[in-house]
Parts: C-alpha cells; structure tokens; sequence
C-alpha cells in the first residue's frame, strides 16, 4: 500500500469491474453488480435458488412456457429429463450460464413443475381432457383452439375461445327480441 492509499481503494482493485447497481425490494435495499443480474433467475441468484424457493416467472416466460407446451401437446408427467426441454431453456435464455449444474437441474425442475401445475389448472378448468388410450393409458387431448398459442403475437389469454356469441335475433319491431347463437 503506497502512501495515501486507502483500504478501500486497494480493495477495489482486487474486485472485478463491474459497474454497481442498486436494486429496491420491499424497502429493502440490496447492492450488487451487473455480472450477478445476468446471472440471475427472475431476480434469483443461483446462489439463492433452492428446492423451497418459488421462482416468481414473468408473463413473458410463462406464455413461452405454455407456447412450448402447447407445440410439444406435453402431458402432466413433464420432468426435467424431457428430451425438448433444452429448446425451452434456450428460448427463456436460460443457457449459457457460469451456473453449477445443480442450479440448471433444479431450474429445469422448477420449469416442470410450473407446466405441470399449468396443466392440471388447465384440466380443471375443462381445457384439457385426459382419456384413455386403447392400451389403458392416460393421454393428454390438445384442443385446436391451442394451436392460436404458437403465433408470435399470441397474447397469453389461456382460455377457450366462446362457442356462441349470443345477439338478438331480428323478429318484428316492439316483439320481445329472443336470443339465438350467431352462425
């Protein structure tokens, strides 16, 4: 240390420049750098990230999600091992990270579960059915209404569109006007 020098200022040598960021959660104040934001999941750190930590997805990655779903018709038995979930991981740009390969594990699990919740709220709801196939097997039915998912400017609405808009029908002027389906 050469007189004058600080400790601070011989400490910042031995820090990587990163540029500084300050971020404000709930009025908490959390300093940290532009390297752990890029490596951040959702405003995680891999560090941070754990079985019992839910990922707060953002509605573009959850209409990336349901798009791929939608594409791939997955049932609920998704898990972290499916053969096209590296395509997901990529188009969510979550790739190409210095992270450990626990953290890419359990953020494919997250991504499984997240589906998997995704599409049981969906057979609840009467979007999805599940039948079964010849040979006693559960099978996931895809209504075509879902292929309107896979256009780029697909809005993320997830529900059926209506079967029947309802207008009134033309009877004579002053009659009490019923309502038909329009055609």
């Amino acid at each position: 240390m050469t007189l004058g020098e600080s400790n601070q200022t011989r400490n910042r040598a031995l820090i990587p420049n990163y540029s500084s960021v300050t971020l404000h959660v709930r009025d908490i104040i959390i300093s940290t750098t532009d390297h752990d934001l890029l490596q951040s999941i959702e405003g995680i750190t891999p560090n941070g990230l754990h079985s019992e930590v839910r990922i707060p997805w953002s509605a573009p990655r959850y209409i990336e999600m349901y798009r791929w779903a939608a594409k791939y018709q997955i049932d609920r038995t998704i898990t972290r091992h499916h053969p096209r979930l590296p395509e997901l991981l990529h188009t969510l740009k979550l790739v190409d990270h210095d992270w450990p390969i626990a953290t890419d594990s359990l953020i494919r699990s997250k991504i499984a579960h997240a589906l998997h919740n995704f599409i049981t709220s969906s057979k609840v709801k009467g979007y999805l059915m599940e039948m079964k196939d010849e040979n006693g097997r559960k099978t996931l039915l895809w209504p075509d209404w879902t292929k309107e998912w896979l256009s780029e400017d697909w809005d993320g609405v997830i529900r059926p569109p209506p079967k029947a808009v309802m207008r009134p029908s033309g009877i004579r002027q002053g009659a009490t006007r019923a309502l038909t389906p329009e055609t």
